[in-house]
C-alpha cells in the first residue's frame, strides 16, 4: 500500500552521514510513496508518523544533531495527484557537542486520511554520523566483529569508510597495522593493503575510500587490533602529518551442542544420529535424548523443527513430544556446561527405513556472532527407524486341483490329490501364522499354523478328496496371520469329483499303402458318452510294435489331433515304437485322433502287419492311468508291389539276364544282342539308386561281379537296360 526507504542507501536501515568537522552538515532523503493512490495518506512532523529520538546505543541527545529541513510544512499527503515526496534529514554538527559518533533512531510512517493515530506503514531507521577534527577520518572509529566462529572456510569481511572532509585533496602518505592482543605471532585478521601516495578528494557523504578487514578467529580468546592512517593535512607543508584510526576487534566462538545420553542407540557424528531401531508398524517409540552445550556462549534457541532427509518438508513419521529447552519456559538459552532433553516419537506407516532431520536453529545470527557457514547457525541430528511388519505372500491366489475320479478305474489311482504351496513372508519381521483352516472338509492342510523369518518362504501340502456324486467343489483356505492392518488372508481352492471314464483306443486295421511311400497312422479315441472327455486328459503313453521290415519310424503329426498342444517324447527301436506326453499341464483340443504316427514303407517279407497298442494309459494329472480304455490294433497291408515304377522303366524287350549272390559277392551274367552301350543299376526298396555302372559292350555273354560288402541285409532290385531293352529282377541279401 505503500513504501519508505532511503535515496543514498535503498533497502538500507542504518543511515550513515558519515565524519563532519566542527559546524558543518549533510542532507540526506527519503522517499515517501503511496502504491494506493485512491486511498490519501499522511505524514505528520508527529508521532506516530515521525519519531526523532535517541537509538539504543546512544547516549545524551544525540538526535537533537538530525533534523528536518524538507518540508517546511506538515501534513505530507500523498494521493492521486501527487503519490511520491521526500523527506529531507540534515544531520549537523553542533559547536557545543562533543567529539566523536552520534546516533539517532529515526521512526517514520504513514496514516489514511481519515485516522491519524493508526499507521498503515512504519519502519525506524539508525542515522549515525561522526563529529570529527581530523582533515581524513574513518566513519567509525571502532569495527567491531563481535563474535566469529573459529577456523571459517570463508572469513567475514567488514569495511571501514574513510573520507576528505575538508574541501581541498589530501593525501595519506602510509598505513600501519598493530596487533594489541592475543598471541603475537598469530595473525587472525587481514587487512587490505593500499598503494601510496593515496590521494582523497572532497565531496559530498558518497566520496570515500573504504579499507576491507577480514578475522578469523584459531581459538575461544578476544582478539584486538590496530589500523592507523597517516596523511598530510597541509598541502603547503609537506612535512606535517596527521593519523587517523581505528579498532578491529572481535572474538573466537564455538557451540558444541552434544549429545550426553539417549535411550536408544546413538552415533556422535556430523551430523550426529538416533537410531529408533526396529519398531512395528502403526506402533508408537519415544527416545528421550540429552543435549549439552560444551561451547563457550549460551547457546540460545530461535527455532527447533522435523523435517525430510533432504527436501525442506514436515514428516508425519517423527513429531515431537518435548521440545528442547521446553523446560526453560521463556528463556531459551542453553548455559554453558548445562543440559537439556527433547522427546520424539517415532509411528512407521509403511515397512522400511524412515530417514528425517530434527534442526534446532540458533539465535547466533540475531546476537552478532557471525560465520560463513549455515551449519554453525544449527544443530542437525538425524532421527533413523525402520518400520516393520511381516507380509504373507503366495506365489498363486488360486489352486485347481483338476478332475479327480471318486472310483478307481486302475488300482494305481487315489481318489485324492495332494499339491504344495510356498507360503512367502515378503516382510522384514518374522510371520506368525497362528491358524490354518480350510472351511470345505473336502480340502485339508498338513499343518495348522507356521512360523516364518523375514525374506523366505514355507511349504504347506493341500489334499483333495474327490467324492460322490460328479460336482465341482470350492473353498477357502484361510490363513490368520501378525500382519499389520490384515491379519486375515485367503486362497480360493478348486476341485472337481468325476466319475470312471471308458474310452476306446485304436488304429483303423484298414490301412494301405504302396511301398516307398509316407504312411501316416492315426491312433484315435472315443468316448461315444461323454464327448468332452478331453477335459479330462492331461496325460497319455503307450507303446506300438510292427514289423521293422515293412515299417521304418519317422516323425509324429500334432497338427490336427488332440494333442496338438503337447510336448511329446518318443522312443523307437527294432518293430517297437514308445510315445509319450511329458507335461502334466497339457491342453486337449476336442479331436478323435489323439495322434499321427509317421512311417516309411517297405517290401519286406511279408505282405502285412499288426500294429499292436500296448501299455496305453491315460492320465489326468492326479493318475496317470485313470481311464478305463479298451484298445483295439490296427493292420497295415501292402497295397502293391509296384513302389519302385516311379522309379525304374517298365521291363521292355527280350534278353536274357540272370543275378545271383553269395552274401559277399554278386553275380551277373547278360546276353546282348548286338553291339550297344548297357547300364547296370541297383537301387534299395524305396526306389533309390545306390549303384550304378555303365558298360560298352558288343554282342554276346557278359559275366560281371560286384562286391556286396558295404550293402546291408535287405531286399534290392537289379536293373538292366540296354538301349530300348530294360529289365529288373529281385534279389535278398542275408548278413
Amino acid at each position: 500500500m505503500a513504501r519508505i526507504r532511503s535515496v543514498e542507501f535503498p533497502g538500507e536501515n542504518i543511515i550513515y552521514f558519515g565524519p563532519l568537522l566542527d559546524n558543518q552538515s549533510t542532507v540526506l532523503k527519503f522517499s515517501l510513496t503511496n502504491l494506493s493512490p485512491n486511498t490519501p495518506l499522511l505524514m505528520y512532523n508527529k508521532a506516530p508518523t515521525f519519531i526523532n529520538t535517541n537509538s539504543p546505543n546512544s547516549s545524551g541527545d544525540d538526535f537533537f544533531n538530525f533534523k528536518i529541513v524538507h518540508p517546511n510544512s506538515f501534513p505530507i499527503l500523498l494521493n492521486e495527484y501527487k503519490p511520491t515526496d521526500t523527506l529531507q534529514i540534515e544531520f549537523t554538527t553542533k559547536i557545543q557537542a562533543d567529539f566523536g559518533r552520534k546516533e539517532a533512531m529515526l521512526i517514520l510512517g504513514l496514516t489514511n486520511a481519515d485516522d491519524s493515530l493508526t499507521t498503515v506503514i512504519c519502519d525506524t531507521f539508525y542515522l549515525i554520523g561522526k563529529k570529527t577534527n581530523l582533515f581524513v577520518d574513518g566513519y567509525d572509529n571502532i569495527v567491531n566483529f563481535d563474535s566469529v566462529f573459529i577456523n571459517q572456510k570463508n572469513p567475514p569481511k567488514l569495511e571501514w569508510k574513510v573520507k576528505n572532509t575538508t574541501d581541498f585533496e589530501i593525501d595519506a602518505i602510509s598505513q600501519s597495522y598493530k596487533l594489541i592482543s592475543q598471541n603475537l605471532g598469530i595473525n587472525e585478521f587481514e587487512v587490505e593493503e593500499k598503494k601510496f601516495p593515496l590521494r582523497f578528494y572532497p565531496g559530498n557523504n558518497f566520496v570515500y575510500r573504504s579499507w576491507l578487514f577480514s578475522y578469523n578467529p584459531l581459538d575461544l580468546l578476544p582478539d584486538t587490533a590496530l589500523v592507523s592512517l597517516v596523511f598530510n593535512p597541509d598541502p603547503n607543508n609537506l612535512n606535517k602529518t596527521d593519523t587517523t584510526s581505528v579498532k578491529i576487534c572481535g572474538i573466537g566462538v564455538q557451540h558444541s551442542l552434544d549429545i550426553k545420553n539417549a535411550n536408544c542407540n546413538f552415533i556422535i557424528a556430523n551430523p550426529d544420529t538416533v537410531d529408533f531401531g526396529y519398531v512395528r508398524i502403526n506402533e508408537k517409540k519415544t527416545i528421550n535424548v540429552t543435549l549439552t552445550n560444551k561451547g563457550n556462549i549460551n547457546y540460545g534457541l530461535k527455532t527447533q523443527q522435523i523435517l525430510d532427509e533432504i527436501a525442506d518438508a514436515p514428516v508425519s513419521y517423527f513429531e515431537i513430544q518435548k521440545k528442547f529447552l521446553e523446560e526453560k519456559n521463556n528463556d531459551k538459552e542453553l548455559e554453558i556446561g548445562d543440559s537439556s532433553s527433547f522427546e520424539i516419537n517415532f509411528v512407521p506407516d509403511r515397512k522400511g527405513v524412515f530417514l528425517a532431520r530434527y534442526i534446532i536453529e540458533n539465535d547466533f545470527a540475531t546476537r552478532k556472532i557471525r560465520s560463513s557457514s549455515i551449519e554453525d547457525y544449527r544443530k542437525i541430528i538425524i532421527l533413523r527407524g525402520i518400520g516393520v511388519t511381516p507380509t504373507l505372500a503366495f506365489n498363486a491366489d488360486t489352486v485347481n486341483f483338476g478332475n479327480i475320479s471318486y472310483a478307481n478305474s486302475s488300482q494305481n489311482c487315489l481318489t485324492t490329490k495332494d499339491t504344495i504351496i510356498h507360503i512367502f513372508n515378503s516382510g522384514n519381521a518374522t510371520l506368525i501364522i497362528s491358524d490354518i483352516h480350510s472351511d470345505n472338509s473336502l480340502f485339508t492342510v498338513s499343518k495348522s499354523d507356521l512360523s516364518i523369518k523375514p525374506n523366505s518362504f514355507e511349504t504347506l501340502q493341500i489334499t483333495f478328496e474327490a467324492t460322490y456324486p460328479e460336482k465341482t467343489a470350492t473353498a477357502n483356505l484361510i490363513f490368520t496371520t501378525n500382519e499389520i492392518g490384515n491379519n486375515t488372508k485367503k486362497i480360493t481352492l478348486l476341485g472337481t469329483s468325476i466319475p470312471p471314464i471308458e474310452a476306446n483306443l485304436f488304429i483303423p486295421n484298414d490301412l494301405k499303402n504302396k511301398p516307398g511311400s509316407i504312411l501316416a497312422v492315426p491312433v484315435k479315441i472315443e468316448n461315444k458318452e461323454h464327448n468332452d472327455i478331453f477335459k479330462y486328459i492331461k496325460t497319455f503313453e503307450f507303446n506300438l510294435v510292427y514289423n521293422p521290415n515293412l515299417l521304418e519310424f519317422i516323425n509324429i503329426t500334432k497338427l490336427g489331433t488332440s494333442s496338438e498342444s503337447c510336448r511329446i517324447e518318443t522312443k523307437s527301436e527294432d518293430g517297437a515304437l514308445e510315445i509319450k506326453s511329458i507335461d502334466n499341464f497339457n491342453e486337449f483340443i476336442k479331436s478323435d485322433t489323439l495322434i499321427l504316427i509317421n512311417f516309411k514303407t517297405f517290401l519286406g517279407n511279408q505282405a502285412s502287419t499288426e500294429l499292436a497298442i500296448q501299455n496305453a494309459k491315460i492320465g489326468n494329472g492326479n493318475c496317470d492311468d485313470f481311464m478305463k480304455l479298451n484298445v483295439s490294433n490296427g493292420k497295415y497291408s501292402i497295397d502293391s508291389i509296384c513302389g519302385l515304377e516311379y522309379k525304374l522303366q517298365r521291363e521292355k524287350g527280350r534278353f536274357s539276364f540272370v543275378a545271383e549272390n553269395d552274401n559277399s559277392e554278386l553275380y551277373i551274367k547278360f546276353v546282348i544282342p548286338y553291339e550297344i552301350n548297357s547300364k547296370l543299376s541297383i537301387f534299395n526298396i524305396f526306389g533309390e539308386e545306390i549303384l550304378s555302372n555303365t558298360y560298352i559292350t558288343k554282342s554276346g555273354v557278359f559275366n560281371k561281379k560286384i562286391s556286396l560288402e558295404r550293402f546291408t541285409s535287405g531286399i534290392y532290385f537289379v536293373n538292366l537296360t540296354s538301349g530300348i531293352f530294360n529289365k529288373t529282377i529281385p534279389i535278398f541279401i542275408t548278413k
